[in-house]
């Protein structure tokens, strides 16, 4: 996840808030509705997450995840039934402070953090990609049993100085793509999910840590059985672009331990970005912007232009029981709360404030629940009707 990422054009969004009045009144924005907030308790006690990154959900089981750094574990939540089951692979995760991870020569304060990444595979194994600490220099990829089990399996060491990040899984050829994205240490890993083992790598060689925008979400596509990987472009506060931002294509399996790159999509009217990734049900992919979500078709790449008003989101997500594309947003409402962005197809539908530090966000089509966790205050829950 862009932790520096610049927020230039987050006024926009502001402007297309929509919330009732009242602080204990619903929010609402065209179908989707806040329901209500999670909690993660344990023994009484709250343990509400102030550090987390990616959350997932695994749509046969209903069960959502969230990569929590506070607890130093993997949140298990019942998506069907609102609420917080139990941590995954507690204290098995590995952190710097920012000063210690900068002077291990890390370009970004946040390069040596874990958890970060969450995919589940067929198995409903939890996949998670870590950082690193003193005790443990090597970046890592780890898997955990399926619940109602909560150990790690096994631990992948990926070679990198700083943190793997974000991940897709193809289930296909039963491989994960895993990014690690720091300047100094920019490349990607296919992990062999049925052998437990790395299959082969791509390094990028960006010429420098200005022009550098990081490695964000991958996706893969059934269809195509191609992993897309999105390369966030660089430009100032004005918008002005230093590098244009990119979506690799890669193989799903690498020749010879080396990754498979095929093409380079360039998305040029992505300011900042593509960061977060989806691929929607018309064949298209999603990502975020500062200025906006750009549209681009999975079968040439050729952009289809800019959703306005869903500029900054970090996480987005695809919904097919609604057919909505939600954006994780950080900043932007009142007091600098989130907002949770929501399209259809090229249709900007609404945002809605959502609360502190907010950026994550998945959904479960088994009962239409969208999923956004806050720093110190829980999951906050909406929803949009379930068609029968």
């Amino acid at each position: 996840m862009l932790l520096w990422r610049s927020l230039c054009v987050l006024g926009s969004v502001a402007l297309a808030i929509t919330v009732l009045a009242g602080t204990t009144a619903a929010q609402q924005v065209g179908s989707v509705t806040a329901l209500e907030t999670m909690h993660i308790v344990v023994d009484g006690m709250n343990r509400d997450s102030k550090s987390f990154d990616i959350s997932w959900v695994d749509q046969a089981t209903g069960q959502y995840y969230l990569a929590d750094r506070t607890n130093n574990a993997v949140d298990l939540f019942d998506a069907a039934h609102d609420h917080f089951v139990g941590f995954l692979g507690e204290g098995q995760f590995h952190k710097l402070s920012a000063e210690a991870c900068h002077a291990n020569g890390a370009s970004d304060d946040a390069d040596c953090n874990g958890p970060n990444g969450v995919v589940i595979d067929d198995q409903h194994r939890v996949w998670v990609s870590d950082g690193v600490s003193a005790s443990s220099k090597q970046s890592n990829i780890k898997l955990l049993a399926a619940p109602p089990e909560t150990g790690v399996l096994a631990t992948i060491p990926t070679g990198g100085q700083f943190r793997s990040d974000e991940l897709a899984y193809d289930p296909q050829d039963q491989m994960i793509l895993l990014a690690n994205p720091d300047f100094n240490d920019a490349f990607l890993t296919w992990i062999d999910v049925k052998n437990l083992k790395i299959a082969g790598t791509f390094y990028y060689l960006p010429a420098s840590k200005d022009n550098w925008g990081g490695l964000e979400q991958s996706v893969y596509d059934p269809t195509t059985n191609l992993f897309y990987q999105a390369v966030p472009g660089v430009a100032d506060d004005q918008g002005n672009v230093a590098t244009p931002g990119a979506i690799d294509v890669f193989s799903p399996v690498p020749v010879d331990g080396q990754g498979q790159r095929v093409a380079r999509w360039k998305v040029s009217d992505c300011i900042n970005g593509p960061a977060g990734l989806t691929r929607t049900a018309d064949n298209m992919l999603v990502g975020s912007c500062d200025n906006g979500g750009v549209m681009v078709k999975l079968k040439d790449g050729s952009e289809q232009g800019i959703i306005q008003n869903v500029g900054g989101a970090d996480e987005i997500w695809f919904n097919p029981g609604d057919g909505n594309v939600y954006f994780g947003i950080r900043g932007g409402g009142p007091d600098g709360n989130g907002l949770l962005g929501v399209t259809s197809g090229s249709d900007f539908v609404g945002a809605v404030v959502t609360g502190p530090g907010a950026h994550s966000v998945a959904a479960y089509i088994g009962n239409n629940h969208i999923f956004v966790p806050l720093v110190g205050q829980g999951i906050k829950v909406f929803s949009t009707p379930v068609t029968p």
